[in-house]
């Protein structure tokens, strides 16, 4: 099983970088979604025909720490495609405790979130200076609660004349966020560290 370390869509060429939250001992590797089956493995990845839907997906409902792509390899270059349920059923079973591992350390990130949850009036100072659409106002509230969730200062508004309109604002923000220096520790939720703690 790997970890998806960038997902690229081949037919259009984007690609998305998952952050890298997790201290697991899984192989990272770049994966590429195909439209077909790719039996001749081209370049030195993984290939699969979903990924670049799904993190497209979840990542309009979710914010991006909790966006991960986990890959059951079950074939490879020349191998046959023809996998049974019981095939499968046997590759998934293997796998089952790194799994629980995974989904262990998300759900602890998820609570550490959770309690850092963005105030609404971090985001009705910008909706008050520039116009959002709806796909834009969620990006906003994304971006502005990534920067809170890692326990920095958030911005002060951009003056108006280096951000025109709400594009602008995005990008902006996405500046901040890129500039702070990577972290590859998950925090604890803190009534676990007080608990930790007092054993101690």
């Amino acid at each position: 099983m790997l970890l998806a370390s960038r997902i690229t869509e081949q037919v259009s060429g984007r690609s998305w970088y998952p952050p890298y939250v997790l201290d697991v001992e899984l192989l990272r590797s770049p994966l590429v979604t195909v439209d077909k089956p790719e039996r001749y493995y081209p370049e030195c990845c993984a290939y699969d025909m979903e990924a670049s839907s799904f993190y497209q997906i979840a990542s309009r409902c979710s914010t991006g720490e909790l966006i991960q792509s986990l890959k059951i390899i079950s074939d490879g270059p020349g191998s046959n495609l023809d996998l049974t349920a019981d095939q499968i059923s046997q590759f998934i079973a293997e796998q089952i405790s790194s799994i629980e591992t995974v989904l262990s350390q998300l759900s602890n990130l998820a609570e550490v979130l959770d309690t850092a949850r963005l105030p609404q009036e971090m985001v009705s100072n910008y909706l008050e200076h520039w116009h959002f659409s709806v796909a834009q106002h969620n990006q906003l509230t994304a971006l502005l609660g990534r920067l809170h969730a890692r326990s920095v200062p958030l911005p002060t508004l951009p003056e108006k004349n280096e951000c025109h309109d709400a594009k602008a604002v995005l990008g902006w923000l996405e500046e901040k966020l890129l500039a702070l220096p990577v972290n590859l520790s998950i925090p604890q939720p803190k009534d676990r560290l007080g608990r930790a703690e007092q054993q101690s």
